[in-house]
C-alpha cells in the first residue's frame, strides 16, 4: 500500500499540471466566444495561433507581402491599349513612407520605358490605398503617383513575369523643399510670379488631346519680396532597370521649375531628395521689351510679311506690310517696365 501512495500522488500532480496548462490556454478564444472548448478544440486553436504568428513574422520580413482584402469601392484602373495587353497582375497598396499608414484615393499612372515610354494605364487607389492592376505585359512596370501634399510624386518599379500575379507595396515619399527668389534684370523683386513644375508626370492622369498642356503644375506664387518656397518635390528616376528585385535607374532627372510673370518666363532645375532643403538662388526675369524696326532687302527696299524671331524665346511673328517714312533708318529698340 505504501508503494501505491507515492504513485497516486505523482499521477494527481501530473493531472493537475496538465489541467492548469490547458486551462490557461483558453483565455483569448473562450473569453471572446463565451463558451468552453474541449481538449481537442484547444489543441486545434493553439496550432492555428502558432501558424498565424509565423505568417505574421514572415510578412514583416517581406515588404511586398500583405493581407489581401477585397478592394473597396472607389478604386479604378484603366488598363493598357490592345498593343500592350498582357496576362500579369499586380495587387498594389500605397502607404505613407513615414508612418506606414495607407494613402487613400491617390492618382497614379503605370508605364514602361522600353521600347520608348508607353502608357500601360491610369488609376486611383481606394479608401485603404489599394488597387488591382490587371492585363499587364511582361516588363519592368513603373508606377508614378501624383503629387498630393504632404506627398511628393513617387516613382517605383517592379519586374512582372508573363502571366504572374504579385503584391507590391508602394511607399509614397514626402520629398524635399526648394527655396529661391524671383527678380528682374535690375535685381528688383518680382511679386506674384507663378512658379510651375515642368513635366511632373511622365503621362497625364487623364486623357487629353495635347499631353503637353497638362505637364506643368502650378505650385505656388512668389511673395512681395520675390521669395518662394516649393515643398514636397523630388527628383525622378529615369531608365529604371530591376535587377534581383532592386531598382537601378540610369539617372535621376532634377525638378524643373518654370517661373512666369508679365508675359516672360525663366527656368531653373535642381536635384532634391527626401528631407532636403535646396537653395536655388535668384531666378531672373527679363523685363518686357518692345522691339521695333524695319526689315529691308539687300537693296534697301522694305520686306512685308517677314518672319521675325527673338533669339531667346524662338517665337515668331508675321510682320505685315507697313509704311515707313525712312527705310534707311536704323532699327530702334524701346524698353519698358
Amino acid at each position: 500500500m505504501r508503494r501505491i501512495v507515492p504513485f497516486l500522488l505523482a499521477a494527481a500532480l501530473a493531472l493537475g499540471f496538465f489541467y492548469v496548462a490547458f486551462r490557461s490556454d483558453d483565455s483569448d478564444s473562450e473569453r471572446r466566444s463565451g463558451r468552453r472548448y474541449s481538449l481537442s478544440e484547444r489543441r486545434a486553436l493553439q496550432k492555428q495561433e502558432q501558424q498565424g504568428a509565423s505568417t505574421s513574422a514572415n510578412r514583416q520580413d517581406d515588404e511586398e507581402e500583405f493581407v489581401e482584402e477585397d478592394v473597396l469601392p472607389g478604386s479604378f484602373f484603366q488598363g493598357p491599349e490592345e498593343e500592350w495587353v498582357g496576362t500579369g497582375k499586380i495587387s498594389v497598396r500605397f502607404v505613407d513612407d513615414w508612418t506606414d499608414e495607407p494613402v487613400p484615393h491617390l492618382g497614379f499612372v503605370v508605364y514602361s520605358e522600353r521600347p520608348g515610354k508607353h502608357l500601360l494605364g491610369r488609376g486611383r487607389s481606394d479608401g485603404e490605398g489599394r488597387v488591382e492592376l490587371e492585363k499587364l505585359p511582361e516588363d519592368s512596370i513603373l508606377i508614378q503617383t501624383e503629387r498630393s501634399p504632404p506627398f511628393c510624386s513617387t516613382v517605383t518599379a517592379t519586374w512582372l513575369p508573363d502571366g504572374e500575379s504579385k503584391n507590391k507595396i508602394v511607399r509614397v515619399r514626402r520629398g524635399g523643399t526648394l527655396v529661391g527668389r524671383v527678380v528682374d534684370d535690375l535685381g528688383d523683386p518680382v511679386p506674384d510670379a507663378k512658379i510651375f513644375r515642368e513635366t511632373g508626370m511622365v503621362f497625364p492622369l487623364e486623357e487629353v488631346e495635347r499631353p503637353s498642356d497638362v505637364r506643368k503644375e502650378l505650385l505656388t506664387r512668389s511673395r512681395e519680396d520675390g521669395s518662394f518656397e516649393v515643398d514636397h518635390v523630388r527628383s525622378r528616376p529615369h531608365g529604371v532597370w530591376v535587377v534581383n528585385g532592386e531598382e537601378r535607374p540610369q539617372r535621376w532627372d532634377p525638378v524643373f521649375l518654370r517661373v512666369e510673370a508679365y508675359g516672360v518666363s525663366a527656368r531653373r532645375s535642381a536635384a532634391v531628395d527626401d528631407g532636403e532643403l535646396i537653395e536655388v538662388g535668384d531666378i531672373v526675369l527679363l523685363r518686357p521689351r518692345v522691339i521695333s524696326g524695319v526689315v529691308i532687302d539687300e537693296v534697301g527696299l522694305p520686306v512685308s510679311k517677314a518672319l521675325v524671331s527673338t533669339s531667346r524665346q524662338r517665337m515668331f511673328w508675321a510682320i505685315r506690310s507697313r509704311t515707313f517714312p525712312d527705310t534707311s533708318s536704323i532699327p530702334s529698340f524701346a524698353y519698358g517696365p
